[in-house]
């Protein structure tokens, strides 16, 4: 059951998180036009920025995968947890003094509003575990992490994460949604901008025989448009397209 997560404040207030604003991490300055800047840490891992100085950080990983290093150096002051898998919680790897939301709940964290959903994991080992779907809103842009997203049974979590502005979602095959199931899901909710996570670096790096971005973007309408950035700059009212984030933005 999903309730309302109340943590002390940053400057000690008692109430909802109130953070003070950050300065901009390395990877350069945070754009002031738009609600929350995106960066992609690898895996299942982003960070956010909200344009009031909050930091968040969904699924940070340790040793697993291979092949990737988790960026020293990275703050936050929340970070979500997907699912219990070890390549998912490596909530260490993270400075700062986060609060960490590893289930269904709500909270405020400056301006973003932070709402986990009940879902299920991909089969892994004949059972589909629970996966919390995580919606990020702040002034009216909505970013939607679905996690290692096997399957939503709820009419609620769906309700909530239709028409995200952007959407989070994980390379299928492989304990997690098919390809097919990815296309039904983005068309069912209307999302609009699209960013694959939870891939393998290439064929040669293949890792639990996840799919790779060109083999999402192959299994994917072929007209919709694609583009690669380092950062991305999320407001209300996103196109419709795929973007693929490389960690040169890495803060």
């Amino acid at each position: 059951m999903r309730g309302t997560f109340v943590v002390p404040a940053l400057l000690g207030l008692i109430l909802l998180v109130q953070c003070t604003p950050a300065a901009a991490p390395s990877g350069g300055p945070v754009s002031q036009a738009a609600p929350i800047s995106l960066r992609y840490l690898g895996h299942s891992s982003f960070y956010l920025i909200a344009s009031d100085g909050g930091r968040i950080v969904t699924d940070p990983y340790g040793a697993y995968p291979p092949f990737l290093s988790f960026p020293e150096g990275t703050e936050a002051d929340v970070i979500t947890i997907s699912h219990a898998h070890a390549d998912h919680t490596a909530t260490g790897r993270v400075g700062g003094e986060p609060v960490v939301i590893r289930e269904p709940t709500t909270i405020t964290i400056g301006q973003v509003t932070i709402t986990g959903y009940p879902a299920l994991h991909g089969e892994y080992q004949g059972s589909m575990v629970p996966n919390t779907v995580f919606v990020f809103e702040l002034d009216g842009a909505k970013i939607v992490h679905l996690g290692e997203l096997g399957a939503v049974e709820s009419a609620e979590t769906l309700e909530a994460i239709a028409d995200a502005d952007v959407l989070l979602v994980p390379v299928g095959v492989v304990a997690a949604m098919s390809y097919d199931q990815i296309v039904e899901l983005i068309e069912q909710t209307r999302a609009r901008t699209i960013i694959p996570q939870h891939f393998s670096l290439s064929a040669e790096q293949r890792w639990y025989e996840l799919g790779t971005v060109d083999e999402f973007l192959a299994a994917m309408p072929q007209d919709w448009p694609v583009r690669y950035e380092d950062e991305l700059s999320v407001t209300q009212g996103m196109p419709r397209e795929i973007v693929v984030l490389t960690n040169e933005g890495l803060p």
